[in-house]
């Protein structure tokens, strides 16, 4: 652990951040990330695809277990809580979802 304010603010163990790398989604690199104690961010630029590049949408959509014909913020909702889950149950010390948890 090193710690930092940064570190200290976000209740990760290390001061890295994983940027989100559109436009296919990462929560799977975000769920590695916070399970390594770092903060880990999903790129959500996939989801604004769904008419000019519907394959990248595509791939957005079922990294969420979410369905093509849901709507955006269904969509959203089902990428962040399976994030938040996979993150939650492989005893991450917070990372990418601290700020979820809180809530």
């Amino acid at each position: 652990m090193i710690k930092s304010r940064l570190s200290e603010m976000l209740g990760i163990k290390y001061p890295i951040i994983q940027a989100g790398m559109g436009p296919f989604s990462n929560n799977n690199l975000c769920v590695a990330a916070a399970n390594a104690g770092v903060l880990g961010l999903l790129s959500t630029s996939g989801l604004f695809n769904k008419d000019d590049q519907p394959w990248i949408y595509k791939a957005f959509v079922e990294s969420g277990e979410a369905g093509m014909d849901d709507d955006m913020a269904t969509v959203m909702e089902k990428v962040l809580k399976r994030t938040y889950r996979r993150s939650r149950t492989r005893a991450a010390s917070s990372g990418s979802t601290s700020w979820y948890r809180r809530k």
